[in-house]
């Protein structure tokens, strides 16, 4: 089995980290590329005025934190390998994660500000602090670095990476870096979706400012005033503000207008709906669309209705391959013991309602595969202490102990002794 990094993330003593060797022809000429390509990108027509940034937008930005809300929503379980079988092991290392792993947050708010960072920028980086205290070592904290806070740069060989936080650099073993989609010119980093879902952005976007135009009335108005044009009032905006003040204006809100019969006519029109310049039918086809590319069920962004087998198979699939990536990185630097691995509590999301769940349990429990109390926790009932063991229907044995059964061994009996009698 190959070794794992989390060995050298617990061993590894505090050390300066060596500074790396850069001519300044490889600064400028890197400077350069980067400056090329942000002024390329500026000028760019799908770059407006109104550009709106990828975590900015309501609609992504909705989506995310939905699908960041359900996957915290999950504990993480430390779990042990086995012969019969995997089994949770509890200690202050599954407590660390699953409960405090940062000292500012819990392990609600660290999971949801992992799973944004990931979808949003492509990678969600975190610092441990390992500390050895008394011989022992352990994880003392887990530090969130934001987006704006780092930088990831590719190393001197061209292949892998090491993250420049506030001035310190920190090779890819000392870091966690959660990452989804990988990406393709740098498949060692994260990506994020903002050149995908770049267009829809701007169309809903520029729903919106038309459907704010139009909610204040900017659109089109609903009464529509002829007048005369001999008279010369009717020239410049000044001249059209009087004749409204002088005609139209009353002291008292409901009041009637009286006007000249042979001066203005007036006709009232059929207020413009939203449906009538499709901008509702707009905006629902771009959230559809930003739902489908984000992987998330459409009612999650106020489209439709909720559907369970839906937003069970969105568990099964965008909510558990984001729960594996996380559980991977995890396992992959802070645990040193071959047969331990982290893992999300995925079925606690599933939806099902309480009669269908007290089917299922009520099923395994009479089959000897859960304890009574684990049904009633499921069920939301405190628990008993007469409950804490398994039984079993005594029907439910093994083939070769059927012969075993107490009625079937008295039946036995009682023909033995009716042949002594004979």
């Amino acid at each position: 089995m190959a070794k794992k990094t989390g060995r050298r993330l617990f061993k590894r003593k505090a050390k300066k980290h060596q500074e790396r060797q850069v001519t300044d022809a490889q600064v400028d000429a890197n400077v350069a590329y980067n400056q090329n390509a942000l002024t390329a990108w500026l000028n760019a027509d799908s770059v407006k005025k109104n550009y709106i940034p990828l975590a900015e937008s309501p609609e992504v930005k909705a989506g995310v934190e939905k699908i960041a809300e359900i996957v915290s929503l999950m504990t993480i379980h430390l779990m042990e390998n086995s012969e019969s079988g995997d089994k949770r092991i509890i200690n202050e290392l599954s407590k660390k994660i699953d409960i405090y792993p940062n000292k500012y947050v819990n392990r609600q708010m660290f999971v949801s500000w992992i799973v944004q960072e990931m979808l949003l920028y492509g990678n969600a980086i975190v610092l441990p602090k390992i500390l050895t205290r008394g011989g022992k070592t352990y994880i003392d904290d887990l530090i969130q670095v934001p987006y704006r806070k780092r930088t990831i740069n590719d190393s001197e060989d061209g292949y892998g990476y090491y993250v420049d936080i506030k001035g310190n650099e920190f090779d890819e073993e000392e870091i966690l870096n959660f990452r989804l989609n990988p990406d393709m010119d740098r498949p060692w980093i994260g990506a994020s979706q903002e050149v995908i879902l770049r267009d829809f952005i701007d169309n809903l976007g520029q729903a919106n400012l038309t459907t704010k135009d139009f909610m204040e009335n900017k659109m089109l108005p609903n009464v529509i005033v002829k007048v005369s044009g001999l008279t010369g009032d009717m020239d410049n905006e000044e001249g059209r503000n009087e004749i409204e003040n002088r005609f139209l204006s009353r002291a008292k809100s409901g009041q009637p207008w009286i006007i000249p019969s042979e001066l203005m006519q007036i006709e009232q029109i059929k207020p413009t709906t939203l449906q009538d310049i499709a901008i509702d039918k707009t905006i629902k086809i771009n959230k559809e669309s930003v739902a489908s590319i984000l992987g998330i069920p459409a009612f999650l962004l106020g489209v439709g209705t909720f559907n369970k087998e839906e937003y069970n198979n969105f568990v099964k699939t965008k909510v558990s391959i984001i729960a594996k990536s996380i559980e991977q990185e995890l396992t992959r630097k802070l645990v040193i013991k071959d047969d331990w691995y982290f893992k999300f509590n995925i079925s606690s999301l599933l939806s099902y309602d309480l009669i269908e769940l007290a089917r299922i349990y009520s099923d395994l429990y009479t089959k000897g595969l859960v304890t009574g109390n684990e049904v009633r926790d499921k069920l939301g009932i405190s628990t008993l202490d007469e409950l804490n063991e398994l039984v079993i229907l005594e029907n439910y044995i093994p083939i070769d102990k059927i012969g075993d059964q107490e009625k079937l061994v008295e039946k036995n009996e009682v023909k033995e002794v009716n042949k002594e009698d004979e």
